[in-house]
């Protein structure tokens, strides 16, 4: 409805519609109107805050206090720096650096309002977007100690047919590798010279228990590999 000047029974109450940060220019957020009408309504500022972490994958530690979005551009003192934690890598989204807090103009209907994007950047890209990696530690059967040099390679497929295309990297000397791969499975082959190729397909949701994607595979010694026979001297 519609208050008449200076009527003490009409008051309006005013908020700023979520994501908006609301610089009061009075204590109570009721207003009156007066033949000015409504006078000294809260001044809504569009803000960005801390991005959330990607269930731990993405390193937020580097954003502080809400950015306000100024029309006039980003505050340079307000900021936010994002990357993948340790244990993830960057699959998609926008870059891992410096972002801004942009300001995005309203409609008739939406309000104003803030959004992070990468510093420098002349379109929209998002936050980065990060998972874990798939980590694999290959091991001797035998006694547990670790492989290094183990060929790991991972397939499209259950199949791994020669000829078709595959991710490849060494273990390193403490046995492991890792892959940033989004698959949902991963078909995993093994190989070292001295022992027996291992071939398997694992699930994502089996191997991924909390921030972290992991295998422990144990490769099996071929039977006499390496030995040398000599006759007996008769």
């Amino acid at each position: 409805g519609r208050c008449i000047a200076d009527d003490s029974t009409c008051k309006c109450e005013v908020t700023c519609s979520d994501g908006n940060k609301a610089r009061q220019l009075q204590s109570s957020t009721r207003y009156t109107c007066s033949a000015h009408g409504f006078e000294g309504l809260p001044i809504c500022e569009p803000q960005c805050t801390k991005p959330p972490d990607q269930g731990g994958h993405l390193d937020t530690s580097g954003c502080g206090k809400p950015c306000v979005a100024h029309q006039s551009g980003h505050s340079s003192d307000c900021d936010c720096h994002l990357q993948c934690k340790h244990h993830a890598a960057p699959v998609g989204g926008g870059p891992v650096g410096r972002y801004v807090c942009k300001f995005i103009p309203g409609g008739e209907f939406t309000p104003a309002s803030g959004r992070w994007v990468p510093m420098g950047a002349e379109r929209e890209m998002g936050l980065p977007l990060c998972i874990p990696k798939f980590e694999i530690v290959v091991i001797k059967a035998e006694d547990k100690a670790p492989l290094f040099g183990a060929v790991v390679r991972l397939y499209p497929d259950s199949t791994m047919e020669p000829g078709t295309d595959f991710d490849e990297h060494p273990t390193d000397q403490h046995g492991n590798v890792a892959f940033a791969r989004e698959d949902a499975t991963f078909h995993v082959q093994v190989s070292l010279r001295g022992y027996k190729v291992f071939q398997k397909t694992f699930d994502r949701d089996e191997v991924c228990v909390g921030p972290t994607c992991k295998a422990q595979i144990a490769l099996v010694p071929v039977p006499g590999d390496g030995e040398i026979q000599c006759d007996e001297e008769t």
